[in-house]
Parts: structure tokens; C-alpha cells; sequence
């Protein structure tokens, strides 16, 4: 557990990050059918083992999303449910979502 020194430290890391997104993020897959799902983590494994077992060992998945909703129901609803999809990991239970 860190503390929320720590915490607010990362979350204003990945805020500053000029890194562009993954041309193929992994949120996808994770949407896909299950057997092409459990194909590509299989894949994903070889050469990805701690990341993915990173991923599997998260309580939850926080979602910082560059999306503006407005308080518009309507936007508020896809972004919550789905967003673009890239940055979701399906298969948790939990995610925790912030919007601008």
C-alpha cells in the first residue's frame, strides 16, 4: 500500500507523460471474444509475463480519460461504459473512472 504522498506523486507523473498511446493498448483485446482473448494473452506471456501478471494482480483499474462530458448524460453514459476502449481492461470488476 503507498502512501497518498506517493500516490498523488504518480498520478501527476502519468498526467505530465508526452508518451503517445499504444498503437495497439491491450484494453481492446480484453473486449474481444474469449477465446481470441485467452489466445492473445497466451501470446501477450511470452514476453510480457510482469506486466500482465501486474495487470492480473490490480484490485481495480483506474481510468483516466482526456474526455469531456459536460454533465451530459448521454456522453457521461459511453464514456463510463466504454469510452474508446484502448484504455480498459474488461476483465476487472472494479474501474474507477475520472473524466475532465
Amino acid at each position: 500500500m503507498l502512501p497518498p504522498g506517493d500516490i498523488h506523486a504518480c498520478l501527476k507523473w502519468i498526467h505530465q507523460d508526452t508518451t503517445a498511446p499504444p498503437s495497439h493498448p491491450i484494453g481492446f483485446l480484453t473486449a474481444e471474444n474469449r477465446d481470441v482473448w485467452a489466445n492473445a494473452r497466451g501470446i501477450l506471456l511470452t514476453d510480457n509475463k510482469q506486466q500482465i501478471e501486474a495487470i492480473d494482480s490490480a484490485l481495480f483499474n483506474l481510468v483516466l480519460d482526456d474526455v469531456k462530458t459536460e454533465n451530459d448524460p448521454l456522453k457521461m453514459a459511453k464514456v463510463f461504459l466504454h469510452g474508446d476502449g484502448a484504455n480498459r481492461f474488461l476483465k476487472k470488476k472494479i474501474c474507477l473512472i475520472k473524466t475532465l
